[in-house]
């Protein structure tokens, strides 16, 4: 593994003590930080994830949150732009089965551009998807 997707329910297990998967969420974080990985994360999910944050824990907490990502040199935020979301589409055209979010196929998107196949995620969308999630 040389490179992880951070998802919205990874990031929101982590900084909430209430999560079900805080704990399970806190031992991965943990190990990440002690590896050599790439960390990549959409502009889609940083905006999740914000707003997740600010309506669930608060104003402080969601800023905290974003400045920490801006000023990451660990995290690479990626801007979707006009072939990744043509990408997602496509993806949300073709699985008509699935209950996917717009920015679950932007994430898988960017993940099949850029070869990744691990996500710290909860959401079983990713592995319904294909991909492995973690923890």
């Amino acid at each position: 593994m040389k490179a992880v997707f951070l998802d919205t329910s990874g990031i929101i297990a982590v900084l909430s003590a209430k999560d079900k998967n805080h704990d399970a969420a806190l031992r991965f974080w943990n190990w990440l930080l002690e590896q050599s990985l790439t960390v990549y994360m959409t502009d889609y999910v940083f905006d999740e994830t914000y707003t997740a944050l600010r309506n669930w824990l608060g104003h402080k907490l969601a800023i905290s949150f974003g400045d920490l990502v801006l000023k990451s040199k660990v995290v690479n935020l990626i801007r979707v732009d006009e072939e990744l979301f043509d990408a997602a589409w496509e993806i949300a055209r073709k699985h008509s089965d699935k209950s996917y979010s717009f920015t679950d196929c932007i994430s898988f998107a960017l993940m099949e551009r850029l070869g990744l196949d691990m996500a710290f995620t909860f959401d079983r969308h990713f592995i319904q998807y294909g991909f492995t999630a973690k923890p």
